[in-house]
């Protein structure tokens, strides 16, 4: 029932739903087996219930040896586990169309603008141009824990993603970021090939990272437990 009005009402009022489960582990389960494993014809629809139940189900922890982090040069990138909007940081990083509409595109947009609501969408249009033309952009940070938000076209950089990130880290330094929050830009998408991104994620904070910087803190926040270690398999560098 939840499910179908999800897909019937995407732009309703009604954005919250709780469901109330005693803690029984047997009973956790079915319902996790539910919202996390049943697919629909929309992988962005899959992506976000599960971002949802698992942040709910305190699920976002990631349980096997904590954070991991990895040094380069002036910067340490941490790789977490998480709902990248809810760090506290300087700066959080959104994938998003070029047309800047947060209800088209992946689970961290869309919870953006569950969390900052209408008047921040508009914030976002104001920037169409500027990502249209740069392929970045800078917002306030709406009602997210962070002062800004930096949004990279991925229409313009899906497939270049590490010259997309670079401009990212490149702005945020030149707005004197220290924190930055990184989401696994891209894998949301069908057929994402999740180590090539991880490549271009790691290529760009490298070649950043070879001069000093204000920025040094970067976490890079994977929504999805079992994909972290994905994210850390012969990583460089590691503390």
């Amino acid at each position: 029932g939840i499910r179908k009005f999800t897909r019937n009402y995407r732009h309703t009022s009604l954005t919250k739903i709780k469901l109330i489960i005693f803690k029984d582990p047997e009973t956790e389960k079915v319902f996790r087996s539910v919202f996390c494993t049943e697919t629909s014809d929309d992988p962005e629809d899959n992506e976000m219930t599960h971002m949802r139940f698992a942040a709910a189900s305190g699920e976002d922890k990631f349980k096997s040896g904590g954070d991991k982090k990895f040094t380069f040069g002036s910067v340490t990138l941490t790789v977490k586990c998480g709902d990248i909007t809810e760090e506290r940081c300087d700066a959080i990083v959104n994938g998003i169309k070029e047309n800047m509409d947060l209800s088209s595109y992946g689970a961290v947009c869309k919870s953006i603008l569950e969390k900052c609501g209408p008047s921040f969408q508009e914030e976002c249009i104001s920037k169409m141009q500027d990502i249209r033309r740069v392929g970045v952009t800078m917002t306030s940070g709406g009602k997210l824990p962070c002062r800004k938000l930096i949004h990279l076209n991925m229409d313009k950089f899906a497939n270049n993603l590490d010259t997309g990130l670079y401009q990212v880290l490149q702005l945020a330094e030149l707005n004197r970021c220290r924190s930055l929050a990184v989401p696994a830009l891209g894998t949301g998408r069908k057929g994402a090939d999740i180590h090539k991104i991880k490549r271009m994620i790691y290529e760009a904070i490298e070649k950043f990272g070879a001069a000093d910087r204000i920025l040094s803190d970067i976490r890079l926040v994977v929504y999805k437990r079992n994909m972290v270690s994905d994210f850390i398999v012969e990583s460089p560098k590691e503390e």
